[in-house]
């Protein structure tokens, strides 16, 4: 039932993105989004903020926002990414797809794998 619960959440977050939520991102080398730009990889926490949006792919090892509870990523090039439990993209990894939701700090870095 919580699985369920979850993926109901995040799959109306998706839908809010997409209808033209927007707004600021927190992370430093992550742009803000805007209800122009629903494109890209956003970052949410438990309330359903964003706290990170990326509109393409970073390159290499990225941080993971230390709040994150969900990830959703469309169009601009995403399909699977590496998510790891160290800040260094190293040791084991989760490979996830575009829409995923997990414990806040779990993961600590990811590569996006195009």
């Amino acid at each position: 039932m919580r699985k369920i619960t979850a993926i109901g959440s995040a799959l109306l977050t998706a839908a809010t993105l997409v209808i033209g939520l927007g707004a600021t991102a927190s992370a430093a080398s992550a742009t803000s989004a805007n209800s122009s730009d629903p494109v890209g990889l956003y970052f949410f926490d438990d309330a359903r903020n964003v706290v990170a949006h990326y509109p393409t792919p970073p390159a290499g090892c990225t941080p993971v926002p230390a709040t994150a509870t969900l990830h959703a990523a469309w169009d601009a090039g995403f399909s699977m990414f590496r998510f790891y439990g160290s800040e260094d993209c190293t040791g084991s990894y989760t490979n996830l797809d575009t829409l995923r939701s997990y414990s806040a700090g779990r993961f600590k870095s990811f590569v996006a794998i195009p």
